[in-house]
């Protein structure tokens, strides 16, 4: 019953850790370039090659381009390759 309840604890702290995470992107919706690049560890100039090649899914506000995190975590799940099938289809 002790072990229960620790892990119940304990589960609930990781909960509490998570919902008042200090984390800034967690809490914007939208990124500049820059902070896009930072969140993505990638050139800032890479961000603005596929900004212009339309690779990568932005909103333009006047003339500022700003990314969804949301859309940018679909594009990022959508972009995801099996490595079975990519191994599969070259050799």
């Amino acid at each position: 019953m002790k072990d229960t309840a620790k892990s119940a604890y304990v589960h609930i702290k990781k909960i509490k850790e998570v919902s008042t995470d200090e984390n800034p992107f967690r809490r914007k919706h939208y990124f500049s370039p820059k902070e896009l690049a930072e969140y993505l560890s990638l050139p800032l100039n890479t961000i603005y090659a596929w900004t212009s090649q339309r690779k990568v899914p932005y909103r333009k506000i006047g003339r500022l381009i700003r990314f969804n995190i949301l859309e940018i975590e679909e594009w990022l799940h959508n972009k995801k390759i099996d490595a079975r099938e990519y191994w599969a289809k070259r050799y």
